[in-house]
Formats: structure tokens, sequence, C-alpha cells
């Protein structure tokens, strides 16, 4: 039996699901789909030249996006990146 995605966010454009905490690995990974068709049009993970997290655009999607599902997208990122730097100040 499928386990059902863990949601971290639904919003009327995308649904974002979080893959379960993996051994060794210090980042998680987030998976964008379109709420509609519940198809993934990217991941939202760890960019370490960066260090912080960023939206990759999946390779399997034709990516056309309108400016609802940019925003919710930015918002999650800004969501996900705000709570890692506050878990970080806390953890002094």
């Amino acid at each position: 039996m499928a386990k059902k995605p863990t949601y971290y966010r639904k919003t009327n454009y995308i649904h974002v699901t979080i893959d379960p905490a993996v051994e060794g690995r210090k980042t998680r990974v987030y998976h964008v789909l379109r709420a509609k068709w519940g198809d993934e049009i990217g991941q939202i993970r760890w960019y370490k030249a960066w260090t912080q997290y960023c939206f990759f655009v999946s390779r399997r999607s034709e990516t056309i996006l309108n400016g609802g599902t940019l925003r919710d997208i930015c918002e999650t990122v800004y969501r996900i990146e705000t709570a890692r730097v506050e878990a970080n100040l806390a953890d002094g």
C-alpha cells in the first residue's frame, strides 16, 4: 500500500509535499505539484553553492507558470528558508 504524501502546503495553484527524512541528509526535499493535475513541476531543495533553498524546475514538465503559481512558489521558498534560519538562530 502506497504511503500518503506529507503535505507542507496547499494553495489554489500548487501542493507541496515533503520527502521523508533521509539518514545522512541534512536538508529536506520538497516536491511542488500542480494542484489541478498533481504532476510535479519542480522541487525546492538545498543549493549548496548559494547556501539556501531554491526552486528547481522539473525536466519532465513543460513549465508555463502564471503569476499565482510563481507567487505561491516564491512564498513557499521564503517560508522554508525563514524556518531554517530561525531554527539555526534558536540552536545558537
